[in-house]
């Protein structure tokens, strides 16, 4: 008889875990009874000592707490198991979902649990991944494509953006949303009730209980009765009653989104599927929020409380491979490349702008006295030739940060956290030095042409060191002590370190279009003057505005209020005395940028209940 492969893939949610089981290329929901899903609670039997039996009631809380006792685990992966196996046959190959924030340690205790079971070596999906890799199957995403992916559950709930490239899915972002669970919305929903309620002290009573079970009711038959302790009569629960928590969620939902389209560093238009998951996120119309912002239907789930499974078998790949997409995920993408070359070129414009209108507007006998050595400090624009020295020292940290990204994502990859951190870090810190001292040699560079006495000749070499000190010492600062710590193992502590490449762009129009309407273009145009003067004057001042803007938040409806602000401003103030101001002001937001950008890699070793209770959550 030929054996046919049985493949159970597992998804372990906070109330009830389901599964799919693939005999050979044929898949079936495993049923539990009548049911296609059992609580994710087991009870343990006595150990060897002679305790009590222990419940455990959130299997996955249990495995991802600080102890992380996988017995619980186990028991509830050989209950699943062999509900699969009185109709699929004996497994041989196990696919488990795993939350987004759950790395190499909780992995690992994921494998031990599997193996106490007598179960094979699983392959681990994020769940995120899995969702996109079954809405891949609903409709499919182009290579390259972007799926946004809003799961709420019962207490936790995660915006994430996953991409499907050639080999598979790669998770560029997670964002948690603490308080948009099912649990987060009945306690608004209390507090919001026509009569006012006792509140049990535990999360698993009381008035919070009462409506979280009447919650569901209300997703079916659109009306739910709220059973209340005595001596309370019951509570008619409607729809009406949800909107004012539901708007709030729903704008933590949209904040989410946007913030996970930042972090990912992905424009809305690589958008390709959104998917929401989740009863709560029906209830109070997550998916609706998200096609008002993006434009874009989330996609019809047929069977949504198995897509996580189901998408995680999808994604499973037999071979080496142990996860999808980890044979692309250090490949090298336009927008890498982008992040370097662009800001070069940038720079390369704005210094020879600056160098040529100054040889342009001196006089050719210059014979180098006080005078002339005045002239250059008037008409050589040194905000503008800093910040041509800072976009270098940019372009050198993007590489050096893209190839310690790398690196880091093998190591993740081969289960090897850490192991190549300081090769990394020692990467990142070399190219942020190469970029200062590029930095440099444009200070040099401007004193070799228009320099001459040091007494009476301009500073040129202070000036671009300050404007690319700041980027060079945060970036040699992580570099150099982000390996050390091992809290930032398995977190990708350079990802904070990729500057908006926009603003950047942004920027360098707005200087060059600033400095052009001054001193003309450098090449004859059939452009009248006052035509030059008006667009690239005015609204290469609003350009600079929308740069600052943009470096200093990236959440959308803050950067688009500030960017209105500060580039019509901009373009009011823009006279020639005030330029450099201008730049300047640039110049001090990058710094700002990097400074709380060191402050978030520092956040990323704190770990996540402490900054929960720090942060009030």
């Amino acid at each position: 008889m030929e054996s046919t492969t049985v493949t159970l893939s597992v998804d372990i949610g906070e109330q009830t875990t389901v599964a799919v089981a693939a005999v050979g290329h044929r898949r079936s929901p495993v049923l539990f009874g009548a049911t296609t899903s059992t609580p994710s609670a087991v009870t343990l039997p006595p150990d060897a000592d002679g305790g009590e039996r222990v419940v455990v009631d959130d299997v996955r809380s249990a495995l991802g707490g600080a102890v992380g006792d996988v017995r619980a685990a186990a028991v509830l992966l050989r209950r699943v198991a062999d509900a699969a196996e009185t109709f699929a046959g004996t497994v041989t190959g196990l696919v488990l979902t795993a939350p987004p924030a759950w790395g190499p340690r909780r992995h690992a205790l994921l494998r031990q649990a599997a193996a106490s079971a007598g179960l094979p070596a699983p392959t681990i999906v994020a769940a995120p991944v899995a969702a996109a890799a079954y809405a891949h199957t609903v409709e499919p995403v182009p290579d390259s494509g972007c799926v946004l992916v809003c799961d709420i559950g019962v207490t936790e709930a995660n915006m994430s953006l996953v991409q499907h490239t050639g080999g598979g899915w790669q998770l560029l972002s997670t964002i948690p949303m603490p308080a948009t669970g099912a649990q987060a919305l009945a306690r608004a929903l209390v507090e919001h009730l026509p009569v006012p309620v006792p509140d049990g002290s535990d999360v698993d009573s009381g008035a919070p209980a009462a409506v979280q079970a009447a919650l569901a009711q209300l997703a079916d038959n659109g009306r739910a009765a709220v059973v209340l302790p005595d001596p309370h009569p019951p509570i008619l629960l409607t729809h009406a009653d949800l909107e004012q928590p539901a708007a709030r969620m729903r704008q933590q939902i949209l904040a989410a989104a946007d913030e996970a389209m930042a972090a990912a560093d992905i424009d809305p238009e690589h958008l390709a599927a959104i998917v929401a998951l989740g009863d709560t996120a029906a209830l109070i119309g997550a998916g609706d929020a998200l096609q008002g912002r993006f434009a874009l239907a989330p996609v019809p789930l047929s069977a949504p409380a198995l897509a996580r499974a189901d998408g995680a078998l999808t994604s499973y790949q037999p071979g080496p491979a142990t996860a999808a997409g980890t044979a692309t995920g250090a490949r090298l993408r336009v927008r890498h490349l982008a992040a370097v070359v662009l800001p070069s070129v940038a720079a390369g414009v704005l210094a020879i702008q600056d160098i040529t209108d100054t040889q342009y507007l001196l006089p050719h006998n210059l014979t180098y006295t006080t005078d002339d050595y005045a002239k250059i400090t008037a008409y050589f624009n040194m905000p503008q030739y800093a910040v041509a020295a800072m976009l270098t020292t940019f372009a050198a940290i993007a590489g050096g940060r893209f190839a310690a990204a790398a690196l880091l994502r093998d190591d993740h990859t081969d289960n090897r956290p850490g192991y190549h951190a300081t090769r990394a870090g020692r990467l990142l810190a070399f190219t942020a030095a190469i970029g200062l001292a590029v930095a440099g040699l444009f200070g040099l560079l401007a004193d070799a042409i228009f320099g001459g006495s040091p007494e009476l000749a301009p500073d040129f070499l202070t000036p671009t060191l300050a404007a690319a000190a700041p980027a060079a010492a945060v970036a040699v600062t992580v570099g150099l002590v982000a390996p050390l710590i091992p809290a930032l193992r398995d977190k990708p502590w350079t990802d904070p370190l990729h500057h908006p490449v926009t603003a950047m762009l942004l920027a360098a129009a707005g200087i060059a279009g600033m400095q052009a309407a001054w001193n003309g273009l450098p090449f004859d145009a059939p452009i009248p003057y006052d035509l030059v003067v008006i667009i690239g004057g005015r609204g290469g001042a609003a350009l600079l505005g929308v740069a600052v803007a943009l470096t200093l938040t990236r959440r959308r409806a803050a950067a688009t209020a500030l960017a209105a602000v500060l580039g019509l401003g901009f373009a009011i103030v823009h006279v020639p005395s005030n330029d450099s101001i201008l730049i300047t002001l640039y110049l001090i937001a990058t710094a700002a940028w990097w400074i709380r950008q060191a402050v978030t890699v520092a956040l990323l070793a704190v770990p996540d209940n402490l900054l929960k209770r720090l942060l009030g959550s």
